[in-house]
């Protein structure tokens, strides 16, 4: 594993890391929401290992919670521990934690719905809007650190 930094990233940057580990968008697509050339956003995700934490993100709960069923599955039919599920269940629990805490990637996809809909009934009122919906998601964003 890489030994991992810890690097001040701007707004911008931690926007297209969001898009990139829990959207699935492309290189491509992000450098075009972002007003970038594709090669910076993947100077990014190399510079920052995106892919790494990608691949974190994406297996870490629904597995734990598989390990803690089988385990569960396994003392009930008189089975012997095969690990340490009490500590286990207390990082589930850290994580059902951390998913109640609002994500800057659900304020992302709940303002770009409300502006989609807004731009169907006043799109020069949604214009302002969408900008001002940008500031309040980089504030968000830098608030978290």
């Amino acid at each position: 594993m890489k030994k991992i930094e810890l690097v001040e990233k701007s707004a911008e940057i931690n926007i297209a890391e969001m898009l990139y580990i829990e959207k699935n968008f492309t290189i491509k697509a992000i450098a075009e929401k972002l007003g970038k050339h594709p090669k910076t956003i993947a100077s990014w995700r190399d510079k920052y290992n995106w892919e790494e934490a990608k691949e974190l993100l994406q297996g870490s709960p629904l597995e734990l919670n598989k390990l803690l069923l089988r385990e569960a599955i396994n003392i009930s039919k008189g089975g012997v521990a095969s690990f340490d599920s009490v500590a286990l269940g207390r990082v589930m629990k850290a994580f059902d934690y951390m998913a109640k805490k609002t994500n800057p990637t659900v304020v992302m996809d709940v303002l770009m719905e409300l502006d989609t809909f807004h731009s169907q009934i006043d799109a020069k009122e949604a214009a302002k809007q969408t900008a001002i919906h940008k500031q309040f998601l980089l504030h968000k964003i830098q608030m978290q650190g």
